[in-house]
Parts: C-alpha cells; sequence; structure tokens
C-alpha cells in the first residue's frame, strides 16, 4: 500500500509556523490554515476589533497579500487616500531603513470598496517578509486608525465606542 505524503513548500511552511506561534503567543486570537499547497497558502486571522482577516500567499502572482484590510471605504474617499498617504510614508526615507518599505513591493487596492494591502515579493519568501508584512497591518491599525482621524468609521464598521477603544 503506497502512503501518500504531502508535498509541502518550507518556506510556506516557515510562515505558517511564524503565524502559529503569534496565535499561541496571544497577538492574535484565533488561526488557521484554510489552505496550503506548493505554491499557495491562505489563513485566517482572528485579530483587531475581534474580526477575521484573510492573509494570502501566492507564489506564483509573487505576492502577499490581505485582500480586506478595512471593508466598505469608498475609492477615492478621505480614508482611502489617508490610508494610501500612510502606506507611502512607510516607504520614506524618514524610516528606519530596517523598517522601510519598497515603494514598488507595497500596493494599496480598492477592490469593490475594500481596502486592501499587497505586498510583492521582491526576494524570496521568507518568514522575515512574512513578519514585515504582518507589522505593517498592525501599523495600520495601532498608528493610522488611533490617530482619530476616522473614529466615525471606526465606531459604524466595528460597533465600538471608538473613544472608549483606544
Amino acid at each position: 500500500m503506497a502512503s501518500t505524503v504531502k508535498k509541502t513548500n518550507p518556506d510556506i511552511t516557515a510562515c505558517t509556523d511564524l503565524l502559529a506561534g503569534y496565535a499561541t503567543k496571544g497577538f492574535f486570537n484565533g488561526f488557521s490554515v484554510e489552505k496550503e499547497t506548493l505554491k499557495q497558502a491562505r489563513y485566517q486571522l482572528h485579530w483587531h476589533f475581534n474580526r477575521l482577516y484573510q492573509v494570502d500567499i501566492n507564489l506564483m502572482t509573487g505576492k502577499i497579500q490581505m485582500p480586506v484590510v478595512f471593508p466598505n471605504v469608498k475609492s477615492r474617499s478621505r480614508m482611502d487616500k489617508d490610508f494610501r498617504a500612510f502606506i507611502a510614508e512607510r516607504c520614506s526615507p524618514v524610516q528606519l531603513e530596517h523598517r522601510r518599505f519598497n515603494r514598488e513591493q507595497i500596493k494599496v487596492v480598492n477592490r469593490s470598496s475594500n481596502l486592501s494591502l499587497e505586498m510583492v515579493l521582491t526576494e524570496k519568501l521568507s518568514a522575515q517578509t512574512m513578519m514585515r508584512f504582518i507589522g505593517l497591518i498592525h501599523e495600520v491599525f495601532k498608528i493610522f486608525l488611533k490617530n482619530g482621524q476616522h473614529d466615525t468609521y471606526v465606531s459604524e464598521q466595528y460597533q465600538i465606542d471608538a473613544d472608549s477603544f483606544w
């Protein structure tokens, strides 16, 4: 009887292990692997505002993405523009070199009023790459939203009192 051995990609496995470790340490409220193949992975993170967030790795397109960072944000709205400006700041020479992203590496996309964030893999996928991507998303929630400019969005979208959250 032939045994079936699941082929895995060590780079994707390293990212999976990193995210699982974050969940074990309490950085996420929960974590699951939806899909993991040699070329793709899909994860569900139970994270900010007690919501689920999807993170995808696609080695065929060379991207890591969070398809919905912020739902219900109209294209060209103030929040859309502010979010793009915030991400652009993360590519600025003012940022410390180890925290700075290449402008061609990070892309904000608004699809059907859902703001997403994509990171083009300019080098081989690694746990460090995923760590940087997750760190950027965390900054989005802890710095971008905390500035108070989008409290109405926070209150309406996440059904919380923005003042009590911060």
